[in-house]
């Protein structure tokens, strides 16, 4: 990013900032063991920030990522599905321990982990997007769905993260039981705060011993959710596809000048069941102005939204070259298209 800015602004020292990122990328490589726990799950809150940097830097730029990125992602991707070969899909901090054990500061003997349990998505769904078909890229999206149920109550209390995640004016629709008690006062003053995650199974609770009930430290933080909000950006670009087809859902690929196509777009934007939601695209022809075309939800509780577009509207040419994109920076999907006139495509 910082690169990416310096560009921009035409700063004469651009190159070091992706020189840099070569040089830690690589150390980190060569450094790790990512057999010692404490390089993974041992992050109480921002381990994703390891994997989901390296993905990134290998697919923004591939030619300046050190090599051994992607055997070292797949390494990671390995001893993370190792490790979560239990009853619960849970990735466990070792093979002695579940969640991380104490250390100085920590608050308890057993420690709060909500914000890796949280943030696992992240990492996972971009090791998963880099690996593409290796078998462990299924596995992680399964290991990743099952942290997201683990923060919901599929654990062994029953219950979910938030402590305030029942209320039906500041919780999560359908919880029965949120978290055991919630942490008063500390830096943040987060007891009033909507959508707080306050705490998470302990060691003690595992494989399934609900019977413990409010053990070990809870206290909500604001890097907790954080986690969690990478973890819903990972997910949401991981459920996101993008098509653009002509007459008969053939997929557009050299398209004539005055076609209506169809785009269709898969994104989870159903944030109300009872209504027909809208999501924006854009579409640029060449390196021309973008406009914004509004996809209209095909039926309700859907997470497909299609629109209609007539090619003439955007006064292209034949031969240009037409982009719909979704999202934004990496995050980002297309779909690109060639037009063409009408004489130069043979009939049948």
């Amino acid at each position: 990013m910082m690169y990416e800015v310096a560009k921009r602004e035409g700063r004469d020292d651009a190159s070091r900032y992706p020189q840099a990122a070569q040089n830690q990328a690589a150390w980190l490589i060569n450094n790790l063991d990512l057999k010692d726990p404490r390089v993974t799950k041992g992050q109480r809150q921002s381990e994703y920030v390891l994997i989901t940097g390296l993905v990134q830097f290998a697919e923004m730029y591939p030619d300046k990522v050190p090599h051994g990125t992607k055997q070292f992602v797949r390494d990671w991707a390995r001893i993370t599905v190792d490790r979560s070969d239990n009853l619960w899909d849970f990735r466990r901090y070792s093979d002695d321990r579940w969640t991380i054990p104490a250390f100085s500061g920590g608050g308890a003997d057993d420690p709060n982990e909500v914000g890796n349990v949280a943030g696992f998505s992240a990492p996972a769904l971009a090791a998963a997007r880099l690996l593409g078909n290796d078998p462990l890229a299924g596995r992680l999206r399964e290991i990743a769905t099952a942290q997201v149920d683990n923060i919901f109550g599929r654990n062994p209390t029953g219950r979910h993260a938030s402590y305030d995640a029942p209320s039906k004016k500041v919780g999560f629709e359908g919880v029965e039981h949120g978290w055991f008690s919630e942490y008063y006062g500390g830096a943040g003053l987060l007891e009033d705060v909507p959508g707080v995650l306050d705490g998470s199974p302990k060691n003690g609770h595992y494989p399934f011993n609900p019977e413990q009930g409010n053990i070990g430290h809870t206290e909500g933080w604001v890097a907790f959710n954080t986690a969690w909000n990478e973890s819903l950006a990972w997910r949401a670009a991981d459920q996101t596809e993008l098509k653009v087809s002509t007459r008969g859902r053939v997929p557009a690929r050299v398209v004539q000048v005055d076609t209506q196509v169809r785009i269709d777009l898969a994104a989870p934007l159903n944030l109300d069941a009872d209504t027909l939601g809208q999501g924006t695209v854009d579409v640029r022809v060449g390196d021309r102005v973008t406009k914004h075309v509004t996809v209209t939800q095909t039926e309700k509780n859907s997470k497909t939204f299609s629109a209609s577009l007539n090619l003439a509207t955007l006064g292209a040419k034949p031969l240009d070259a037409i982009t719909v994109t979704y999202g934004h920076g990496p995050f980002a999907v297309s779909y690109s298209f060639t037009v063409t006139s009408r004489d130069s495509i043979p009939s049948d």
